[in-house]
């Protein structure tokens, strides 16, 4: 509060240019209110009010007009806002309070020395150098201005921020013993209350209060060893002071889960493909399931919603559908998602597939190029000749196209050249390429369609599931030969043939078979299996390659 003297001058104008100066005196004082509370420092992230009495000692009502101009910085006064109320009508013998709202976040004075004062969080000390200066005027009276430079209200920031707010164990039951932590940084010291809630909607439990008592550092508070005497499912706890953390989710009752085939279609698109997700869930209790998407045009994972699964202990599947990755439509980029895991209602997660298997699942590729792709056959051997297709659409006028391929369990692309994409020929092929150069591989591979070091699309397939490798010949004392090679196969049952070429061009098949089994093996991996093709005539080049019809 300011104190000010204000002096009443009367000017009384006579015929023949005769002025009679009188005067009267009164005390006026300005204040400050925020809140119900008139105590400097006043917050500067709050509106502030200037209480600025005008007192009606004459015998009749008056009509007056206030003009209010303040500032943050007395040392820059040209940084200031001004305000203006007129027709204050005040009855005789009365005081009325006029009132103005000031926020010192208003850009016309968030300026200079005290916006970086106001910005910088680690500057915690009183602000001193506000000042103000009020013009009260009536018809036939001037007062004294009011005004005061001596660094009023005084303003102090209120940071007060919660970071890092954990309980260990997060699992367990009120049998158990819990310790929290949060880290704060704030302007001014505070005690803080740790509280419990055995779940939403009822009311809250002190356990126990700590003082922060470094402001303008960060300081973590601990509270170690605290029982729950409650039953839960799902606790929550938070810290209050004159400011409150959010709540938080923990400790939680045991959930044993497990899931599978997490599935997605198609598995790649246009910004405005709408894309499903599935994934199989046995939990022993009913949880929620969100799906969390990462958007490739910002870089963030969003939440693109929510199931529930109701069934406990008993395998079920859950879907969601009609999810648009991204709102950029100019945006080239992968996609990845994963699966969080929540008690119902709960918006913070106890576990999700990525914590669970350290990474997250691969999802779409998205670009404004619309692509249908296929490769031919689904399935073959390392030799079997595959052909790729791709239909394009794109207001691209022209473009070469080329063919990347990922052998299974690899991860190097190997081009295979290019083709001229327009408008008129958007149908583009590479046919009869195989994985000969990779002869042990066995899986689902990979391709991809790239322009420019751009990836446009990137599709599975095909599958291999017949490899063979060390084909070799062993000569006879008769002059024939017996031919051999290993193979495996994800399949239990396949027959092989021999073929061969003479003259380095032209294959040709022999006719001769023999059958690959991989009789009762338990193991993950296929077993290799060494096939023979006795005494043969000599042939340049043998291949051993699955019968084709």
């Amino acid at each position: 509060m300011s104190v000010v003297r204000v002096t009443y001058i009367k000017l009384v104008m006579l015929v023949g240019a005769i002025m009679v100066l009188s005067t009267t005196t009164a005390l006026c004082q300005v204040s400050f209110s925020q809140g119900g509370s008139t105590a400097e420092p006043l917050s500067v992230d709050s509106t502030i009010t200037y209480l600025i009495p005008i007192t009606n000692e004459k015998s009749s009502t008056l009509s007056y007009s206030v003009t209010l101009t303040a500032g943050p910085d007395k040392d820059n006064i040209s940084i200031n806002l001004e305000k203006t109320q007129s027709e204050i009508f005040v009855d005789p013998q009365q005081t009325k309070i006029v009132k103005f709202e000031v926020n010192f976040h208003d850009p016309r004075i968030n300026q200079g020395e005290f916006n970086r004062w106001l910005t910088d969080k680690n500057d915690v000390k009183i602000w001193d150098k506000a000042w103000y200066h009020a013009e009260i005027s009536q018809f036939r009276e001037q007062l004294v201005p009011l005004e005061d430079y001596s660094g009023h209200p005084q303003l102090m920031k209120t940071i007060f921020e919660y970071s890092d707010a954990d309980v260990s164990p997060k699992q367990g039951t009120n049998k158990d013993l819990y310790s929290y932590k949060v880290m704060i940084l704030g302007s001014y010291k505070d005690n803080i209350s740790l509280q419990v809630r055995p779940s939403q909607n009822v009311p809250w439990i002190d356990l126990d209060s700590r003082e922060y008592s470094t402001p303008g550092s960060y300081q973590t508070l601990y509270w170690n060893n605290k029982s729950l005497n409650f039953d839960f499912n799902a606790a929550y706890y938070r810290f209050v002071g004159k400011i409150e953390s959010q709540p938080k989710v923990g400790p939680v009752w045991p959930i044993a889960l497990q899931f599978r085939n997490n599935t997605l279609s198609p598995q790649n698109g246009t910004p405005r493909t709408e894309f499903s997700y599935g994934l199989e869930l046995n939990a022993s209790k009913p949880i929620d399931v969100a799906l969390n998407v990462l958007d490739p045009g910002t870089g963030n994972f969003f939440l693109a919603g929510s199931s529930s699964y109701k069934n406990s202990s008993t395998w079920e599947k859950l879907t969601w559908s009609g999810i648009k990755v991204t709102s950029n439509e100019d945006v080239a980029g992968q996609s990845s998602y994963n699966f969080s895991f929540h008690y119902p209602g709960s918006a913070e997660s106890f576990n999700s597939t990525k914590d669970m298997l350290g990474q997250d699942y691969q999802g779409p590729y998205v670009n404004s190029w619309e692509i249908e792709a296929n490769v031919t056959p689904d399935n073959g051997s390392i030799y079997t000749p595959f052909s790729y297709t791709a239909r394009i659409d794109s207001n691209k006028s022209a473009a070469d196209i080329g063919l990347e391929i990922q052998p299974p369990n690899s991860t190097i692309w190997q081009a295979q050249g290019r083709q001229t994409y327009s408008m008129s020929y958007n149908v583009l092929k590479w046919p009869d390429l195989s994985f000969r150069s990779s002869p042990e591989v066995l899986g689902v591979g990979k391709y991809r369609l790239v322009m420019d070091n751009s990836v446009l699309g990137e599709f599975s397939g095909p599958k291999i599931d017949v490899a063979v490798r060390n084909e070799s010949f062993k000569k006879l004392p008769n002059n024939n030969f017996d031919y051999t090679a290993e193979v495996r196969s994800i399949r239990p049952k396949v027959d092989m043939e021999l073929m061969f070429t003479d003259d380095g061009v032209t294959w040709e098949r022999t006719g001769l078979f023999r059958t690959y089994t991989s009789g009762n093996n338990s193991s993950a991996q296929a077993p290799w299996e060494v096939l023979t093709w006795q005494d043969q005539p000599w042939h340049k080049t043998i291949r051993v390659d699955e019968r084709r019809i």
